[in-house]
């Protein structure tokens, strides 16, 4: 009697960030594109200091920190729309609470104390705009209390992102989408010989238009939390830092998957506590850069729990647009001990019809000082990466793609991930 051959599957973890789709065969939306429509964005004619909310927020942000707000060419590493996010976030955590502060009895006031884990670079900037955000107010509902508006604003920017992302997330003739999953997920990474636990950190769900990877949620949008922590061998996409579908009120039995895109613009919660008891508005996806004030709430904490334990179990770590900024996640990237492949986009763009002066942006060498100090991992000099567009630490752990996604990748990548 033949027996039957046992094949052990690998285990890749794929971690996908803002500049996945940073290629030209895929239709994103780009971190420039949409930090310039939320500086163009009107809401209600609501204007601050003669300007669009989002445009007064972004030129406070650039002067704040030492930048030239009047051109486009703004280092969008600093002031993008995720610090226009962060920003309105610590704005309302401190006005709200200052508001209660305000109105409570004095005999109450050193147990609501509400300045604990307010950043004191914003607290500085929030004296800077609180006149105008007090005058626009009163313009608008006649009341001089701010933090209203600026939950208003909020939600605007937060409504306007997720339905930019809707069109994108339902555009089915995806080619860099479908390359990815017709070309590397099906041919490269085959389902006999590997466990695919993708996690991204857009907002998104492309991938359950192309293949059935579990998402979390049961066909009727019901959180699935006992197979996210017990199944950690089946073929996965999950959102850390939310998704456009959700609807999430901060109440862990009422997170659902809706079918739209809801009007978040429309909504009126109240908010909840983050970790430093700051008042935190309900939002179904993670932007700004506050974002381990909002990880303790479900699904996000499932979601980060399978990515730790998928980090340390897995063969194989690819991340693809990272640029790891977001320390929680690069904590638990460090926890892996395999081969750790990292494919961005650093290709410097011709002048003119000339070629570049230099090969690669700025970007390249932050990133591989990031990969250094997370992995541990010394680089050669640049001739050795342009010998071969991508290059590899010297113990040969962490290797660096430079090209962005696409076929160069997926014909190269036998190479790179041996």
């Amino acid at each position: 009697m033949t027996k039957k051959k046992i094949t052990i599957k690998k285990k890749i973890t794929i971690l996908t960030g803002a500049g996945f789709t940073s290629t030209d065969s895929f239709a994103g939306v780009e971190t420039a594109s949409l930090t310039d429509e939320l500086r163009t964005l009107s809401i209600h004619s609501i204007t601050l200091g003669g300007l669009m909310p989002g445009e007064y927020i972004y030129r406070k942000l650039c002067r704040h920190y030492g930048l030239e707000a009047t051109t486009p060419a703004t280092r969008t590493d600093v002031v993008n729309f995720e610090t226009i996010i962060h920003f309105l976030e610590e704005l309302y955590a401190f006005q709200s609470s200052r508001h209660s502060f305000d109105s409570c009895d004095a005999s109450d006031r050193t147990r609501n104390y509400p300045f604990k884990g307010i950043k004191p670079a914003f607290l500085e900037l929030s004296a800077v705009v609180e006149a105008d955000f007090k005058r626009a107010s009163e313009d608008f509902n006649s009341e001089s209390i701010i933090y209203p508006l600026v939950s208003m604003i909020y939600r605007y920017f937060i409504h306007h992102i997720t339905h930019k992302l809707e069109a994108f997330n339902s555009n089915e003739r995806n080619a860099g989408m479908e390359l990815f999953s017709n070309d590397f997920l099906s041919i490269r990474l085959q389902e006999s010989d590997y466990t695919r636990r993708i996690y991204t950190l857009n907002y998104d769900n492309w991938l359950v238009r192309y293949r059935s990877f579990f998402d979390g949620f049961d066909e009727d949008g019901r959180l699935i939390g006992s197979k996210i922590f017990s199944d950690t061998n089946c073929d996965c996409h999950y959102n850390l830092h939310g998704c456009i579908y959700w609807d999430t009120f901060i109440d862990p039995d009422r997170v659902r998957k809706e079918a739209k895109v809801a009007n978040y613009a429309g909504q009126v919660q109240s908010s909840d506590n983050g970790l430093n008891r700051e008042p935190l508005i309900p939002t179904p996806i993670i932007s700004g850069y506050n974002k381990m004030q909002r990880m303790k709430y479900s699904p996000f904490l499932h979601f980060y729990y399978a990515f730790q334990k998928d980090i340390i179990e897995s063969d194989l770590i690819l991340t693809i647009g990272y640029g790891f900024g977001d320390t929680h996640v690069n904590n638990l990237l460090s926890l892996s001990t395999k081969t750790i492949v990292a494919c961005n986009h650093f290709v410097a763009q011709p002048k003119d019809g000339k070629p570049p002066i230099k090969p690669f942006t700025e970007d390249i060498y932050q990133c591989r000082h990031e990969l250094t100090n997370i992995f541990e991992a010394e680089f050669p000099d640049d001739y050795y990466f342009l010998k071969k567009d991508w290059g590899e630490s010297k113990d040969g752990r962490v290797r660096l793609w430079w090209k962005g996604i696409g076929q160069e990748f997926y014909d190269n990548w036998d190479e790179i991930s041996i």
